[in-house]
C-alpha cells in the first residue's frame, strides 16, 4: 500500500499489525500509546551532478558552500518533529560507519560561509539548479525548505518533484546540472551500504563522481572476514572529505505494533526483508 495514510487507518483498525511510520505520522500514533521499537534508520541526502565538468556542482567548494546552507538543526526539529537528527556525515547514529569529531567537516549552518565559498568558487551572484526528489522517500517538506535555504545564500534551486518513472531514469541514466534528493537506507553490514548505493559499473547515479581511491579502500573493506570498523570508516571518510554526497538528516525508524504482535525481523533487518519466521500474533491479536 503506497499511500501512508491508507495504511495508518488500516493500522488503527487492526487490519494491519505494524506500521513503519514516517515523521509525518509518527506523532500521532505516539499520543495514542502503541508499542513501538525505535532503531537507527536511513540519511537523507542531496546527490549532486558532480561527474559532468561543466556543472558547478563538480566543484567541491560549490559543494560545501551548499552543505553550510543548510540549516539541519531547524529541519530535524521542525519538519522531522524532532524525530530526526541532524547529519553531517553518513549514518552518523551508526558507530561502525561513524566518524569521530574532528576527522570530517562538520558544515554547521553559515550562510556568510556559504556565500565566500561560492564567491570562491567563481559563482558569487550565485547559480541556477533543481533538486529532483525521490518521493517515496523523501517529504515534499524537506526539498521546499533546503531551496528556500539555497536561495537566500544566491543559488536560485527549483524543488521538482517527479513521477517515480522519471526519477529511476534519472538514477540510472544520469541527471545534469542538478541534484537528487535521495535517501540511503540503512543496512546491517555497512559495506553493503556502500555497494548498494555507489556500485562500481556506475549503474546507480551515474552522474556522481565518487572520490579518487574510493574503491580501493571500499575493496579492502569488502576483503576484510569480518567487518572491520577501521576500514569502513577509511571508505566513508572518502566519501566526506570529497562531499560527494551532501547529508542533512538522519532518521530514527519508528516501527508501531498492536497489541500482541511480534516481529524481532523487522528489528534485525531493519523491514527491508520480510522474515516470516520472526513474525507471530499472541492469540488475541489473531482475531
Amino acid at each position: 500500500m503506497a499511500e501512508e495514510t491508507v495504511r495508518r487507518l488500516l493500522f488503527e483498525r487492526g487490519d494491519i499489525h505494524m506500521f513503519n511510520a514516517s515523521v509525518q505520522v509518527a506523532p500521532e500514533l505516539l499520543k495514542k500509546n502503541y508499542n513501538y521499537a525505535t532503531d537507527i534508520g536511513g540519511t537523507l541526502v542531496l546527490v549532486p551532478d558532480s561527474a559532468n565538468a561543466d556543472s558547478p556542482l563538480a566543484n567541491i567548494k560549490v559543494r560545501q558552500a551548499i552543505s553550510y546552507a543548510i540549516d539541519r538543526e531547524a529541519i530535524a526539529q521542525g519538519i522531522g518533529a524532532g524525530l530526526m537528527s541532524p547529519a553531517y556525515q553518513l549514518y552518523p547514529g551508526n558507530p561502525i560507519c561513524a566518524l569521530p569529531e574532528g576527522q570530517y567537516l562538520k558544515t554547521e549552518y553559515n550562510p556568510a560561509k556559504a556565500k565566500q565559498l561560492l564567491a570562491e568558487a567563481g559563482y558569487p551572484n550565485g547559480f541556477k539548479t533543481s533538486i529532483h526528489t525521490f518521493i517515496q522517500v523523501v517529504n515534499r517538506d524537506f526539498i521546499t525548505a533546503i531551496s528556500k535555504m539555497l536561495a537566500d545564500v544566491g543559488i536560485k534551486c527549483d524543488a521538482d518533484f517527479p513521477e517515480a518513472g522519471k526519477y529511476q531514469e534519472y538514477r540510472t541514466k544520469g541527471w545534469n546540472n542538478s541534484m537528487l534528493a535521495h535517501g540511503l537506507m540503512y543496512l546491517s553490514n555497512p559495506n553493503a551500504i556502500a555497494t548498494w548505493y555507489l556500485p562500481q559499473n556506475n549503474i546507480t547515479f551515474p552522474s556522481l563522481k565518487r572520490p579518487d581511491g574510493f574503491y580501493d579502500l571500499l575493496n579492502a573493506s569488502l576483503a576484510s572476514p569480518k567487518v572491520d570498523p577501521a576500514k569502513v570508516q577509511a571508505a566513508y571518510k572518502a566519501l566526506a572529505d570529497d562531499f560527494t554526497m551532501i547529508p542533512y538528516v538522519e532518521e530514527r525508524v519508528r516501527v508501531f505494533y498492536v497489541k500482541g504482535a511480534h516481529d524481532d525481523g523487522g528489528q534485525k533487518f531493519h523491514l527491508s526483508f520480510f522474515v516470516p519466521e520472526f513474525a507471530w500474533l499472541e492469540p488475541e491479536a489473531r482475531k
